[in-house]
């Protein structure tokens, strides 16, 4: 009986996130980066992320990730991917975990990755988005104290860390990195 639900539940979950397309928007600027139009979609993400879109630094960060249509910069990626995991972007999430792995620099990292992992997003059913909100208060302080003091070569992340801590408990603001 018990692994009958458990298997309901994960069929259901599953069938959720497929169907919901991650419950974050698709930018202009998204769009044409999925399609390839580096040209187009970086302009365009650079001004959607000004204009406060949360979800449009998840493509942009990939950009500079990957060095699809600007100059490779690691530090702008962890920036960017950062803020959108942080803003409750899941495939950010995934990015972070697998950026933090592949280029794991001393303990804090393998922590953090492990943070990351621990964490289960909620989607807020009003807005379609998903939110730390239910985090435990202990990891997300745990992943504020980590952004603040990363290892050798990682950026501070003040944005990341102010987040982490509001989130954490008291009142609920973002903070996020405009790169400019």
């Amino acid at each position: 009986m018990k692994f009958t639900i458990k298997l309901l539940l994960s069929a259901s979950l599953a069938l959720c996130l497929s169907g919901c397309s991650i419950g974050v928007k698709r930018t202009e600027g998204m769009k044409a980066y999925s399609n390839g139009d580096y040209s187009t979609a970086i302009p365009l993400l650079k001004k959607e992320i000004e204009q406060g879109d949360i979800s449009a630094r998840y493509s942009l960060g990939l950009a500079y990730r990957d060095g699809n249509g600007v100059a490779q910069d690691p530090v702008q990626a962890e920036l960017l991917l950062t803020g959108a995991a942080v803003g409750g972007d899941p495939r950010a999430v995934a990015a972070i975990r697998q950026m933090l792995e592949n280029s794991a620099l001393c303990s804090k990292d393998r922590k953090l990755h492990d943070l990351w992992g621990s964490l289960v997003l909620y989607r807020n059913m009003v807005y379609g988005t998903y939110e730390l909100n239910n985090a435990p208060p202990g990891t997300l302080l745990a992943m504020s104290d980590l952004y603040a003091d990363p290892c050798p070569g990682r950026p501070v992340q003040w944005e990341a860390t102010k987040t982490l801590r509001s989130l954490a408990g008291g009142p609920r603001h973002v903070w996020i990195y405009v790169p400019g």
